[in-house]
């Protein structure tokens, strides 16, 4: 059996919105990649930062969203990477 691999989730959207950030004088220069992703509307199943298992706030994602977005087995990989924070 091969090991599942959790996607990378959307790196566009990711580098859209750090280039937006960094250009916006208005913006502070120090928020972390959950700051530049949520800035510009990027949370939710496919965020980057969340399928890295860096969301600060997992528990305010639907799982069933999760489920649907990347399937059962890869959800569960994501689900294991927030297992100590969110709740069921």
């Amino acid at each position: 059996m091969s090991e599942l691999k959790i996607p990378k989730g959307n790196t566009a959207l990711e580098g859209f919105a750090t280039t937006l950030n960094n250009l916006d004088d208005n913006l502070g220069k120090t928020g972390d990649r959950c700051f530049h992703i949520g800035s510009w509307g990027g949370c939710g199943p496919d965020c980057a930062a969340f399928v890295d298992g860096e969301c600060p706030e997992p528990q305010e994602l639907d799982k069933q969203d999760i489920i649907n977005e990347h399937g059962e087995e890869v959800a569960e990989e994501i689900f294991n990477l927030y297992s100590e924070t969110w709740e069921d």
